[in-house]
């Protein structure tokens, strides 16, 4: 009797070592299975980080202007004269033109847009009144300063000048203001000429005074059309500070900018 309980004790024994033996096992085997898991699954995110697509770059606005002269808002650029140029902030609702311009390309004419980097806006591109009875077309003129601006509609637009000294520059073709401004080209005033190019154009054939110079665009008349995409241009000292896109779709709906000329 002794020796058959001596006997089931050994059973017992290899019975229970058994059972240990075989949870290690599978609590081994568990473990390594969920490290595999793992392994597995940062294997897939970093295929999947390395395979997906670059995403393109952003670019704000269509590439036009002269990429070596336009200046960032608030940034001092210096002039020939010991002078300096400062553009102000950009307005809601308009879009600072980008530029990969490469320096030999030629000029378009009636773009408002320095397209082939001379500093320069439409120079010499002729405009045209089909109500001028006759007369030859109107070249776009240069000078120290020059505001172009340029619409794609019907519509009558037109540009306020606000000199440093409060004064308004005459919005009447032709004529020169004492700072030495002159509203150079006007077309379709009052709806009167729609066929005409639809270029305006301000100048200073020499350095005006020193201080800051407001422009505001303005979409005077609709007349047939149902808005105005604009494009303006802004040059002083023989380099394109600006330009800017904007849509105006209200009678005197206006935009406001500006730069300050100084000499520190």
């Amino acid at each position: 009797m002794k020796n058959m309980e001596t006997h089931y004790t050994k059973l017992i024994g290899i019975a229970l070592c058994a059972a240990v033996f075989v949870t290690a096992t599978v609590t081994a085997s568990s473990a390594d299975a969920q490290r595999r898991r793992v392994r597995r699954v940062r294997s897939q995110h970093a295929v999947a980080q390395t395979t997906q697509p670059a995403q393109p770059a952003q670019v704000a606005g269509p590439a036009h202007t002269n990429a070596r002269d336009q200046i960032a808002p608030g940034a001092a650029v210096a002039l020939p004269g010991g002078l300096f140029v400062r553009l102000g902030d950009t307005p809601a609702e308009v879009t600072l033109l980008q530029s990969t311009c490469g320096g030999a390309r030629t000029e378009t004419c009636n773009n408002a847009i320095d397209d082939d980097c001379d500093g320069q806006i439409d120079e010499a591109c002729p405009i045209a009144h089909t109500n001028s009875q006759g007369q030859p077309p109107t070249p776009v003129g240069t000078g120290a300063v020059q505001i172009t601006l340029a619409w794609n509609s019907e519509s009558d637009m037109g540009m306020t000048v606000i000199e440093p000294d409060n004064g308004e520059l005459p919005d009447t073709e032709g004529r020169v203001s004492d700072n030495g401004g002159e509203y150079q080209i006007a077309v379709n005033s009052a709806c009167t000429d729609q066929q005409a190019t639809k270029v305006e154009n301000v100048r200073y054939a020499r350095m005006p005074r020193l201080g800051r110079y407001i422009v505001r665009p303005q979409l005077q008349f609709l007349c047939s059309a149902p808005r105005a995409r604009a494009t303006m241009s802004i040059s002083v000292g023989g380099r394109v500070i600006a330009a800017y896109q904007f849509v105006l779709d209200e009678r005197n709906e206006t935009r406001e900018f500006s730069f300050l000329l100084d000499d520190q």
